[in-house]
């Protein structure tokens, strides 16, 4: 079960930005929604899901288990992930 938690706005933002930068469209970066689902709406295969990945642990400089990501299914899964962390 996934816990419900707030996301802050400057992490969300970032997440949103770096999704849509890895998915080549840097300009939909205002279009995109942090409930978005990552297969459904946002079309993400599993090697986007690894690019993804690897840009979050680069950009907050944390590393992430494959269990975390594997249990990303929208946009703020992402930054709840990077916000347990501690990272900002």
């Amino acid at each position: 079960m996934m816990m419900a938690t707030t996301t802050t706005a400057p992490v969300i933002d970032r997440v949103l930005a770096l999704v849509a930068r890895q998915l080549r469209h840097p300009d939909q970066h205002s279009r995109l929604a942090a409930d978005a689902a990552l297969e459904g709406d946002l079309r993400i295969d599993a090697i986007d899901r690894l690019c993804i990945s690897c840009a979050v642990e680069e950009e907050w400089r944390i590393d992430l288990t494959d269990h975390e990501i594997e249990a990303w299914h929208c946009v703020a899964d992402i930054a709840r992930s990077i916000e347990r962390r501690g990272a900002s």
